[in-house]
């Protein structure tokens, strides 16, 4: 008798127990879901009130915020360079075409194939060092000659809240209009010394042009820290700084080579 009542005791006291650890599982699970019903409630909240502000952006007489007038001019901003960047990158076809029309048939493949080696090799260096060259602002020590920042897409990426999203800056549509003018001015060379320039050459020219002498007069110019912009120069649309750099690299290669013969 006393070692069957030993027995049911023990048998208790362990089923007591696995129901205590069932118990307070129960109860972490409970109290997870509560956490993530909870969640799920501030996010159904916050949504209902994005969608009500959104509405009440729609409705006849409402008056936008200084944050939707800031959010749409950068998004206007970003629009319109891209756009105008697109047809700036569109001269290199007109160029292309142009210059194999005024040039004999049999070398009309080598004109295009420069030319589409221009924005091939420009991107490239363009992006590991000709925009730091042209638009490499540090936060000290600069100078009026050339930059020195943003090497390879360097300092161009930012975050920002506790879970440090990335987030862009207003270097990437820069990036993008300034290297569509980077390969127009390295392109007009190639209609100056058409016929009469090695294709090894020219790909030396094109990233001599894009990587150095191009940023450099970009950062003279329209940087705002160069010295001819302290001086008080001022070239808008670029005639001074695109056209002039490039016409003046094919005036020197055009000179060098020498006439075309036969």
């Amino acid at each position: 008798m006393l070692r069957a009542a030993a027995w049911a005791i023990i048998l208790v006291v362990v089923a007591a127990s696995e129901a205590r650890t069932q118990t307070e599982e129960l109860l972490a699970r409970q109290a997870k879901l509560e956490d993530q019903i909870a969640a799920l409630q501030q996010k159904l909240m916050a949504k209902e009130a994005a969608e009500e502000q959104g509405e009440r952006r729609l409705l006849p007489g409402a008056v936008a915020s200084k944050d939707d007038v800031t959010s749409l001019k950068t998004c206007l901003d970003y629009m319109w360079l891209l756009i105008c960047g697109a047809l700036v990158m569109f001269m290199q076809a007109g160029f292309s075409v142009l210059e194999a029309g005024s040039c004999r048939a049999k070398t009309a493949g080598m004109i295009l194939t420069k030319n589409v080696m221009d924005a091939c090799v420009g991107t490239l260096v363009w992006y590991i060092w000709g925009y730091a060259f042209a638009y490499g602002a540090p936060e000290n020590n600069v100078n009026e000659f050339m930059g020195h920042k943003h090497f390879a897409g360097s300092y161009m990426m930012t975050t920002e809240g506790s879970e440090k999203a990335i987030t862009g800056t207003n270097h990437f549509k820069d990036w993008f209009f300034q290297w569509a003018f980077c390969a127009t001015a390295a392109t007009i060379v190639s209609g100056g010394v058409a016929e009469r320039i090695r294709f090894e050459a020219y790909v030396v020219y094109s990233i001599v042009m894009t990587g150095i002498i191009y940023p450099i007069v970009v950062w003279w110019t329209w940087s705002g820290n160069g010295w001819l912009s302290i001086k008080g120069y001022s070239d808008f649309a670029g005639s001074g700084i695109v056209h002039l750099t490039g016409g003046i690299g094919a005036l020197v290669g055009a000179t060098i080579i020498k006439p075309r013969t036969g």
